[in-house]
């Protein structure tokens, strides 16, 4: 179990975990884009692709991301 929830329940808790790198953690061999729909399914995001473009196109980063 985990924040007393049976692991076959996971979707309960994964929003109660989160990630915090010591170092600037981007993966040089993926695009900028690859980088933030791997971080978003880490946060177990529904519709990454999607509400990845719609992020990048709302702060006018989506043609630098590419």
């Amino acid at each position: 179990t985990l924040f007393g929830v049976p692991h076959k329940q996971k979707k309960l808790y994964q929003r109660k975990i989160g990630y915090a790198p010591q170092e600037i953690a981007l993966y040089p061999m993926m695009s900028g884009y690859e980088n933030a729909v791997f971080f978003a399914r880490l946060a177990a995001i529904k519709n990454v692709k999607q509400k990845v473009e719609e992020t990048l196109r709302f702060v006018d980063l989506w043609d630098v991301f590419l």
